[in-house]
C-alpha cells in the first residue's frame, strides 16, 4: 500500500482511492488501512497475490476522530515508522558486521582459503525433517537443535 503523487494507470486489481471530505487526512487513512492489512489478506482472494473486491473495502467502517486529532496520530504514527526504518537499517548494517567478522575470522569457509580439514555433513550430525516434533507438545525433541537451512550459492553465505 502506498500513496501516490503522481498520476498513474492500474490494472484491475488496484483500487484508488480519492478522499471525498475535508475531514479526512489522508496520512490518518494510510496508516487505518496499513493497520487492517492482516485481516484484509485473510479474507482476500487471488493466485499470485490476495486481492478484495470493491464492496468489501467500499463497506469498511473508518473510526473518524476530528481533523486535528487525526493528524496529530498520523503525525506520531510517522515517527514510529521513522524509528522503525532507522532500526532495520542499524540491524542490516549489524549484519553485514557479524558477516564481516566471521570472514575475518574463519576465512572463507566456502572457498576454505585456510585448508581446514573437511568432513561430510551426514559423518558430523545427524538430519531430520519434521517429523522429530512432539505433535501433541509441538516441541522439538530435546537431542535436536533446529536450524533454518536456506537453499542459497557460496556468494550468499558471506
Amino acid at each position: 500500500m502506498t500513496i501516490l503523487n503522481i498520476n498513474a494507470a492500474t490494472n484491475q486489481a488496484i483500487a484508488g482511492l480519492k478522499i471525498k471530505e475535508e475531514n479526512v487526512d489522508e496520512d490518518y487513512l494510510y496508516y487505518f488501512l496499513v493497520s487492517l492489512k492482516d485481516g484484509v489478506q485473510q479474507i482476500g482472494r487471488g493466485v499470485a497475490q490476495n486481492n478484495i473486491n470493491m464492496s468489501i473495502l467500499k463497506n469498511m467502517i473508518v473510526p473518524l476522530p476530528p481533523l486535528a486529532e487525526q493528524q496529530k496520530i498520523a503525525a506520531n504514527l510517522d515517527k514510529v515508522t521513522d524509528l522503525i526504518d532507522l532500526h532495520k537499517k542499524q540491524l542490516e548494517k549489524l549484519d553485514q558486521l557479524v558477516k564481516s567478522r566471521f570472514i575475518e575470522m574463519f576465512g572463507d569457509v566456502i572457498q576454505n582459503n585456510r585448508g581446514w580439514k573437511t568432513h561430510k555433513f551426514s559423518d558430523i550430525a545427524t538430519s531430520r525433517l519434521g517429523k522429530m516434533l512432539d505433535a501433541k507438545n509441538k516441541l522439538g525433541n530435546t537431542h535436536f537443535r533446529i536450524w533454518l537451512i536456506l537453499m542459497c550459492s557460496g556468494s550468499d553465505l558471506i
